[in-house]
C-alpha cells in the first residue's frame, strides 16, 4: 500500500472524512477521547497540531500556549502563559485537558462554529459522558500516542506542522522520526502555513505527502504547489473571514455552488494535487463540498459528514 495522498498516486474514489482536532464539537481538541470519537463517527482521517516539549518530543496541542486548553494556569500562577515547549512531555500529560471543555458548554459557549445539536447533544454529550471528561483524566497526548490509535484503527493522520510564529528549529525532523520509527509513512499527512517548513520535511521525508495550508487565493494553487513547493496536496480555508473558495462571495448568494471556484480545484487535480479544504460543519456546506470535487472535507462534525457521504449507513 502506498499514501493516496502522495502526488502521482491514485487517489480514493470519494471524499475523505477529516476530523478537525478530532471531533472538536463533541469531545475536547487534540486528545484521544476526540480521535476515538471521531473514527467512531466515520472520519477516514483526523487533523491534529504539534509543538514540541521542552526535551523534543512531538506534543498534541493547538496553541502556543497552554492556557486555554489546560490547566496550567490553575496549577500555579501564570502557568496559562507558559510555552508547550517550556515543559517536558511528563510535565504535559500531568494537564488536564478535559475540564475546559465542560466548562464552556456549561457557560453556553458551543466548542465550534455552528455548535452542536439538541440531537448530538443527547448522543455524545451526556452527563456521564461530560462527567468523564471534566474528571481531569484528559491529558495532552503525544503523537506517538495518536499515531499509535491510528495505526490500530487503520485510519489516517494530518499532522499540522505549528511552526509559525515560533520556528522550532528540531520539530520536522522529530515528527518524521516518530512516524518512520512506527512504520506509519503510509498513514501520515503533514500540513502547515509554514510551506518552507514543508520544502524541509519533503527534503527529509519524500515518501509523506505534504499539504499547503493557505488563508488566502493562490492565482493557479496547482502549480504553486507541484512545481515551487514540491508538495502534494493544497489546504483551502473556505469558512468566515479566511474562505478563499467562494462561499462569502457576492456571486453565491445568487448562483450557489456554481460560484465557487471550480477552476482552481479542478486545475489542482490536474496536476495530482489533492484538495483539502477547512473547517466546514454546515451540512450545505458539506455538500457544495462534495459536488465540487475536493477531496477531502476537515470538519468539527465527522457525523455531519458522515451523512452527506453516506446517509443510508452513516452514524
Amino acid at each position: 500500500m502506498t499514501n493516496p495522498y502522495l502526488r502521482g498516486q491514485a487517489r480514493p474514489t470519494r471524499v475523505a472524512n477529516v476530523g478537525h482536532r478530532g471531533a472538536m464539537g463533541l469531545r475536547p481538541e487534540n486528545t484521544l477521547e476526540g480521535f476515538e470519537l471521531a473514527f467512531d463517527l466515520g472520519a477516514d482521517m483526523v487533523e491534529l497540531d504539534v509543538h514540541p516539549s521542552r526535551d523534543g518530543h512531538p506534543v498534541v496541542l493547538h496553541d502556543d500556549r497552554l492556557g486555554r486548553t489546560t490547566d496550567a494556569g490553575r496549577r500555579r500562577p501564570g502557568g496559562g502563559a507558559a510555552f508547550v515547549s517550556d515543559l517536558t512531555l511528563d510535565e504535559l500529560r500531568a494537564l488536564d485537558a478535559g475540564t475546559w471543555f465542560v466548562e464552556a458548554l456549561e457557560r453556553g459557549a458551543p466548542p465550534a462554529p455552528h455548535g452542536p445539536t439538541d440531537d448530538e447533544r443527547r448522543a455524545w454529550l451526556t452527563p456521564g459522558a461530560l462527567a468523564a471528561l471534566g474528571g481531569g483524566r484528559v491529558r495532552p497526548p503525544s503523537l506517538e500516542e495518536v499515531l499509535l490509535l491510528a495505526r490500530r484503527r487503520g485510519r489516517r493522520v494530518n499532522v499540522e506542522l505549528k511552526l509559525v510564529p515560533r520556528r522550532y528549529e528540531r520539530l520536522v525532523a522529530a515528527v518524521v522520526e516518530v512516524v518512520r520509527r512506527l512504520g506509519v509513512e503510509e498513514q501520515v499527512l503533514l500540513s502547515s502555513f509554514d510551506h518552507a517548513g514543508l520544502a524541509e520535511a519533503k527534503r527529509l521525508a519524500p515518501e509523506l505527502p505534504v499539504a499547503a495550508l493557505c488563508v488566502a487565493r493562490l492565482a493557479d494553487p496547482g502549480r504553486y504547489v507541484a512545481e515551487v513547493l514540491g508538495g502534494d496536496a493544497w489546504n483551502p480555508g473556505c469558512v468566515g473571514e479566511v474562505d478563499t473558495l467562494g462561499f462569502g462571495a457576492e456571486a453565491f448568494a445568487r448562483d450557489g455552488a456554481r460560484a465557487l471556484d471550480r477552476a482552481s480545484v479542478e486545475g489542482a487535480r490536474a496536476r495530482g494535487v489533492s484538495v483539502h479544504t477547512w473547517t466546514v460543519n454546515d451540512p450545505a456546506r458539506l455538500e457544495a463540498l462534495v459536488a465540487l470535487g475536493v477531496d477531502a472535507i476537515i470538519t468539527d462534525y465527522p457525523n455531519r459528514l458522515s451523512r452527506v457521504i453516506a446517509p443510508a449507513t452513516s452514524v
